[in-house]
């Protein structure tokens, strides 16, 4: 069981940008792993609208291409998977 992955910032990737890279990581991971389920929880709103009401109309390319990613993740009937949103204390 994977408690915590802590992947750093990318120098090139904005703020939502490494955001969702973190996203995406942990949810590669697992699924590498061959985990059956998984929760994915984030303190970062932005992130967490952007996977669940992802619109492309004004995003820069590369949010584009990690939410291709973290869709087909998210989709992906191999397992059971979920992202929470966890209110900042």
């Amino acid at each position: 069981m994977m408690r915590h992955v802590i992947v750093g910032t990318i120098p090139s990737l904005s703020k939502l940008g490494t955001e969702l890279w973190a996203i995406y990581a942990l949810l590669r991971r697992a699924m590498v792993k061959g985990y059956d389920s998984v929760i994915v929880e984030t303190n970062n709103l932005e992130a967490y609208r952007v996977v669940w009401n992802f619109n492309v109309a004004g995003v820069p390319p590369h949010v584009i291409d990690l939410m291709s990613q973290i869709s087909i993740l998210l989709k992906n009937h191999r397992w059971v998977c979920v992202l929470a949103y966890n209110f900042p204390a």
